[in-house]
């Protein structure tokens, strides 16, 4: 009897086995070989069609070179794929770091490209969303020299351990489809323009409800949506036009109640605050009655706006999603949040006035 052949069979039997463990890098293209866009840019071109731009840096031995490409197209894959063809390098968009939306695209639906940059897994979908209003080719033109000789990039921007203030919203991908299908809840999204000098200019914040751009608040109103929200690390609120004051703590409690069908909505928010600029005579009490009375005066203005608008924000309908059947979630823009009935009482009290006591003059 011939052993030879059956060992031979468990030979390659094993040698088969093996190599469906192996990592498969034949397909990995090396890193020399690949450039990473930072920036892409999606706005309108000829015919309605898609056109997409993209801020590529190209590190060299002694500068990082960044280069502006741009495509159209009847959709944003076409458009990327025909930026790829001309590349001599692979384009990997999962470093994308934002993603800039033109006014006019925000305006009229972003479904289509939050759903992209979702489903093609391209993207990550942490990457920063943001509207302007101007070219986008100009406007990374525009970054193009911040980004050759200071290394600087958008992050900075957005980033908490960079350049990032409570007057600048933070709105990703992510929180973005997210709105797409939520009932009770919409976003705000940066608005940004070339600037004089340094990267971008923040102008204000467009207020998305579901899929599109329906309004605009300003920069002092995203601020006070970020003390709610509890995310105002070093805000300041100019009082009075004698005083700035700077945020250290802030306590807001929501009560919310429905009456005969009706939502209610009590909301205690307590500031601690230190001062940080004064012109003049002014007292403690003086600054804390501002306070309390431009915070409440500017929160009515807002939710009065957005009330019209029909678009939630603060989230209000999350409080309510408890109290309100599931079938009647989806009629909480257009029947309940326009009856909704709020309450806000702020409580401003003084941590500290820096070095000086003011209380003495």
């Amino acid at each position: 009897m011939n052993r030879g052949i059956p060992r031979l069979a468990v030979s390659l039997l094993a040698a088969v086995v093996l190599l469906g463990t192996l990592p498969g890098c034949w397909g990995i293209k090396d890193i020399n070989h690949r450039v990473l866009p930072t920036v892409m840019g999606i706005s309108h071109g000829e015919g309605n069609r898609y056109k997409v731009t993209l801020q590529v840096p190209i590190p060299g031995p002694n500068k990082t070179e960044v280069r502006i490409v741009n495509e159209e197209a009847e959709t944003l894959t076409k458009a990327l794929d025909r930026i790829k063809r001309n590349m001599e390098n692979q384009v990997d968009l999962l470093h994308m770091k934002l993603i800039v939306l033109h006014e006019e695209v925000a305006e009229k639906s972003i479904r289509s490209e939050v759903e992209y940059a979702v489903r093609s897994r391209e993207i990550a979908t942490k990457a920063f969303l943001a509207v302007t209003d101007r070219d986008i080719t100009g406007l990374l033109r525009s970054t193009q020299v911040n980004v050759e000789r200071e290394g600087t990039t958008f992050l900075n921007f957005f980033g908490k351990q960079a350049g990032w203030t409570p007057a600048i919203p933070i709105y990703r991908v992510w929180e973005a489809y997210r709105g797409l299908h939520a009932y009770t809840q919409d976003g705000i999204i940066p608005i940004v323009r070339p600037a004089k000098e340094g990267m971008i200019q923040f102008v204000g914040s467009g207020v998305i409800k579901q899929d599109r751009m329906v309004s605009r608040i300003t920069p002092d109103e995203t601020v006070l949506l970020n003390i709610y929200r509890n995310n105002f690390q070093g805000a300041v609120i100019e009082v009075m036009e004698q005083a700035s004051v700077s945020i250290v703590r802030a306590k807001v409690t929501n009560k919310p109640r429905l009456v005969k069908g009706r939502p209610r909505l009590t909301i205690d928010m307590t500031l601690s605050y230190i001062i940080q600029e004064t012109k003049g005579s002014i007292s403690p009490d003086q600054i804390n009655q501002e306070l309390e009375k431009l915070v409440a005066g500017q929160f009515q203005t807002m939710i009065t706006k957005l009330k019209r608008e029909q678009a939630d924000i603060f989230g209000f309908g999350q409080l309510f999603r408890g109290r309100l059947p599931y079938e009647e979630l989806k009629n909480w823009r257009s029947e309940y949040y326009p009856q909704l009935d709020i309450e806000l009482r702020v409580k401003a009290t003084m941590r500290n006035s820096g070095l000086m006591n003011i209380g003495n003059r």
